[in-house]
């Protein structure tokens, strides 16, 4: 069996297509967490992706997602409040609550 190599013109570094689909996913989802300011030409440019931002659409994002992790903090809070009220019983002798032996 006789195995024929492609033309050298038709192949491709895998190490460009590698580059390309990690630029592309930056451009497609980067969230610009990682920032640069220049204050004296007032830019805010993405240290990932290099795209030039506006500085009040950015701290208003930023400031959605500070109040996302703040909703998930209190629901966790009341969670594990939850959990602990269930972790614990009444004593028949007492009348108060002690933890559940396991």
């Amino acid at each position: 069996m006789k195995v024929e190599m492609p033309n050298e013109t038709n192949v491709i570094s895998i190490e460009v297509v590698r580059r390309s689909r990690i630029e592309k996913k930056l451009r497609a989802e980067c969230t610009h967490i990682r920032t640069s300011v220049n204050v004296e030409l007032n830019h805010l440019t993405c240290l990932d992706c290099g795209a030039h931002l506006n500085a009040v659409e950015w701290i208003a994002q930023l400031a959605e997602e500070w109040d996302r992790i703040q909703r998930m903090t209190a629901e966790y809070r009341a969670a594990a409040e939850k959990h602990e009220q269930r972790t614990r019983t009444k004593c028949r002798h007492c009348g108060q609550f002690t933890p559940v032996s396991c």
